[in-house]
């Protein structure tokens, strides 16, 4: 399901979808499966998730839009979360037994109050998803919709084991994955997460062989539970807030991040911006007076409406940047740092999460360190990146704090039985200096004992291999109910509760936004609603829509001032830097292949490019691949020819995903010639 025929579609079949809708999909999905096909995993679903947890389904309605943000129904002497067990006639605690005779459907009565199981809480939100409502949305006819669930149920092989190194686990070659970044850039982001995981639910088929596996395995990311029985990611894990949230809101906000109005802590740096301009609006009480840029950051490429970020960053009284480019951010540095090129730095990395998410069980049980030195000596007067940063680090008294994370954590574990930083024996000292030279080989020394560098003298890539196929999958390690995935998201709805009471406490607006449509974002039951820019308009006809290229994938690296990228990008590929519209559409807009065009977006930014005619994408999208159109003064040529996308999109709360920060990265835009 892709508005754009990728290479994956051309290998299969390809469902075209309009973009940022997805989630209309997947929630039709789950309609067939509850309602048509009624064909489910049970046993996952009583041992592995929270579908038996009775909730109390309190109506709540915002924006129009059905909501949910009640907490389990919950043991008075335990405060656990109850269940209903079918074979007690009762409610009881979720671990009196493995959950084989809980209830998945129904409604009861408990403790004076109507009470039903989460799984019935979603099929009864569900209940207008249908294939024809989404088919609405979506532009993907009903009768497809219906086909792809019943043959997600047939090819799930639901109740199907495999041995594998002597041990039984469920089999289930199956499952839905969020294709990237471009399905869940828009306000429902994490309502299609939450889509997706409730389809992979049903069908039983997470973390087991055949299905949707987890990143990480066995002591590489030991996973905790919480005491409702629910996966918890450690204490440690940089992506815990993200996961569920913070436990508690202080207003005002500390910084920047604007932690207390954006409890899961992720992707809000596009509103440091507007934030910047007017801090009082946002309950700051300082302007940021300087401004750091490290290498490869560029937030003049990255974010949307660059002219913001120019209007800023003239505000700001000091700024400097570690670089290796005259870039955009360069030039308007105070001061520039000049870092070393790629050949001439150190580099140590942990590649294990990415060998981690392939569908091989060979490859998936790799795990990989990478390790570089210099191939040249400086050319210049340069330095390495993370040497300035500890130089920083001791010059404003931070360095012990700096030491100590590097110890505990530095590149994470590799081989079994090591630490996760750096052992005791080869300890960094905060009291002594060091370079990142050192860092790195006192890493590889943790691995590999005195050898250091010369354990990855004749290979730069040194592989472990766990000792059976088993090993590298989750169930393994955690089997049954050791913990459980949510099917009722009740750490968003917590947050929500949280927000709900900052805002009243403390007689505030939320910054910039209605707070009923803040959240309804956080619902934890299944939530569908139109966002600004959803749809085209009479004045704005297509959905724009941006896709990578095997020679663009990021503007970290300078790969749009490589010459020989270049020259490979101009034979390789007609569509790059390009215009890209279904020629139906050109038709009856009077273009032709070959324009020179101005595409416009419904909040008033503007780029140019050449038009190219294509099949590939949705006839109700314009399509721009990577990332193009620099705006420097004294780059190479090149660098400038293309599209500017990020022009295109929306830098404020207009149409932002409030749980995550995200911004709409499809909006409403018209094309006419240049």
């Amino acid at each position: 399901m892709n508005p754009r025929k990728t290479n994956a579609a051309q290998t299969g079949e390809w469902v075209p979808i309009v973009p940022g809708t997805d989630v209309a999909m997947c929630w039709a999905l789950v309609n067939v499966m509850l309602y048509e096909r009624q064909d489910v995993d049970e046993h996952f679903l009583k041992v592995r998730t929270n579908a038996p947890y009775l909730i109390e389904d309190v109506p709540e309605e915002l924006k129009g839009t059905k909501v949910c943000f009640q907490d389990y129904a919950r043991d008075e002497a335990t405060g656990k979360p109850l269940v209903w067990d079918e074979g007690a006639a009762a409610a009881v605690p979720f671990d009196t037994s493995s959950g084989e005779t809980y209830a998945l459907f129904g409604e009861y009565a408990v403790g004076g109050k109507n009470v039903k199981t989460c799984l019935q809480l979603i099929k009864d939100y569900t209940a207008d998803m249908t294939p024809e409502w989404a088919e609405e949305i979506t532009s993907v006819p009903a009768d497809t919709i219906r086909r792809i669930a019943n043959e997600l149920v047939d090819h799930a092989l639901i109740g199907s084991i495999i041995e594998l190194d002597g041990e039984t686990f469920p089999f289930r070659p199956a499952g839905v994955l969020a294709p990237g970044r471009g399905s869940n850039s828009n306000p429902l982001n994490v309502e299609l997460f939450k889509a997706i995981e409730v389809v992979n639910e049903l069908l039983g088929c997470i973390d087991v062989p055949g299905g949707i596996l987890g990143l990480e395995h066995g002591d590489l990311h030991v996973m905790d539970a919480d005491d409702d029985g629910m996966l918890l990611p450690p204490a440690s894990d940089n992506f815990r807030n993200q996961a569920v949230g913070q436990e508690k809101l202080s207003f005002p906000p500390k910084s920047y991040k604007l932690e207390c109005f954006y409890p899961h802590e992720l992707h809000v740096m596009q509103l440091v911006w507007r934030a910047a301009l007017d801090p009082e609006s946002y309950y700051l009480d300082y302007k940021p007076e300087v401004y750091m840029v490290l290498g490869g950051g560029n937030p003049l490429r990255s974010n949307s409406n660059p002219e913001a970020v120019v209007e800023v960053l003239k505000q700001i009284p000091f700024t400097f940047t570690i670089s290796l480019w005259m870039d955009e951010m360069t030039q308007l540095a105070d001061v520039v740092l000049p870092e070393h090129h790629a050949l001439e730095r150190y580099a140590l990395w942990n590649a294990s999460w990415i060998s981690n998410k392939s569908a091989s069980d060979y490859v998936k049980s790799l795990r990989v360190l990478e390790a570089r030195k210099p191939v040249v000596e400086p050319v210049f007067d340069t330095r390495q990146q993370e040497d300035l940063l500890i130089e920083w680090a001791s010059r404003l008294g931070i360095l012990p704090k700096m030491t100590g994370i590097a110890n505990k954590g530095f590149q994470g574990k590799f081989l079994p039985g090591k630490p996760g930083g750096i052992a005791d024996e080869y300890a960094l000292s905060p009291k002594e200096p060091y370079t990142y030279a050192d860092v790195c080989e006192r890493k590889l020394k943790t691995q590999f004992g005195e050898q250091g560098w010369d354990a990855v003298k004749e290979c730069a890539v040194v592989g472990y291999t766990q000792p059976d196929v088993k090993s590298g999958y989750i169930w393994h390690w955690h089997p049954e109910n050791a913990y459980r995935v949510p099917l009722y998201f009740r750490y968003n709805a917590r947050s929500a509760q949280m927000l709900r009471a900052l805002v009243e406490e403390n007689g505030i607006e939320f910054p910039h936004a209605d707070l009923d449509e803040v959240l309804r974002q956080y619902s934890g039951a299944p939530v569908f609603f139109e966002f600004e820019g959803m749809h085209p308009t009479e004045e704005f006809p297509l959905k724009v829509l941006q896709f990578k290229t095997h020679f663009q994938v990021n503007d970290s690296t300078g790969l749009s001032y490589n010459h020989w990228l270049h020259d490979i990008e101009q034979r390789f590929d007609p569509h790059l830097k390009k215009v890209l519209v279904a020629p139906s559409r050109a038709d009856e807009l009077e273009l032709t292949e070959g324009d020179q065009v101005v595409v416009e977006s419904m909040y008033g930014g503007k780029t140019t490019g050449v038009l190219r005619l294509s099949e590939m994408i949705h006839p109700s999208t314009l399509a721009i691949s990577g990332k193009w159109g620099a705006k420097g003064a004294g780059l190479v040529d090149f660098a400038h020819e293309g599209p500017h996308y990020n022009t295109l999109l929306n830098d404020d709360e207009r149409d932002i995903g409030f749980m995550m920060g995200n911004l709409n990265n499809s909006v409403a835009v018209k094309v006419y010639k240049a």
